[in-house]
């Protein structure tokens, strides 16, 4: 029997856009997030959840990186330095530039309105995070703030969190749960998803062992 969608809704946490085409190759996203197709991190997310997002779009907050269209909160910033290094410089408009384009600043405003009006949904809610590979990463302070985050939503909520092993001569995905509400899932693999190259910066090349773990995060999505 094929999965009911309506079981669950699944959304993507960051840190950047590779979760949200996950989900979408495989049927699985509801609707963007204001995490979709940022640059981010979960206590960056923490923080905008305990200010209930009240800063995020203010212009006062936001500069253009130098020489480009990017965007960047001079606020939401403060982080572990536990991250790769593209995701310890703010919250990053990657795509989107709020600044000068009401229709994107229109679009954020929507998704910002999304993730409270989740604060109320009695559906179960998983939220799938991608701790992208650096040499500084601590995955239990991960797992604490993943903690941390579910206290904002209902008993239902869940994170999966997924990470790299980078191995040359092995393949697989080693599956953990940490918590009640936090599932790990540690993919060994021989590339980092970075680059330029999309079948591996999206990770479309270990689509075998992504269609693994969201398998098995349905059947958790079940269970809740």
């Amino acid at each position: 029997m094929s999965f009911d969608n309506t079981r669950c809704l699944f959304l993507s946490l960051g840190e950047n856009c590779l979760v949200d085409d996950v989900l979408q190759r495989h049927g699985l996203k509801v609707f963007s997030t204001p995490y979709s197709f940022a640059r981010s991190n979960i206590d960056y997310a923490i923080e905008l959840e305990r200010t209930e997002y009240s800063t995020l779009l203010s212009k006062d907050n936001l500069y253009y990186v130098k020489n480009s269209k990017v965007i960047r909160s001079n606020v939401i910033k403060d982080c572990d330095n536990i991250y790769d290094f593209q995701h310890l410089n703010g919250f990053e408009f990657t795509h989107h530039d709020v600044i000068s384009d009401s229709s994107k600043a229109e679009s954020y405003k929507r998704k910002v309105n999304r993730m409270k009006e989740l604060k109320y949904s009695k559906d179960v809610l998983c939220f799938l995070y991608h701790y992208r590979y650096n040499e500084n990463m601590d995955v239990q302070k991960i797992i604490d703030k993943a903690g941390t985050f579910l206290k904002y939503y209902n008993s239902r909520a869940f994170m999966v969190v997924f990470f790299q092993n980078i191995q040359s001569e092995h393949r697989g995905v080693i599956e953990k749960t940490v918590a009640d509400n936090v599932i790990t899932f540690e993919f060994i693999t021989p590339y980092v998803w970075q680059g330029t190259d999309k079948t591996k910066f999206f990770a479309r090349n270990e689509d075998d062992l992504m269609t693994i773990m969201l398998d098995s995060v349905k059947i958790a999505a079940t269970q809740r």
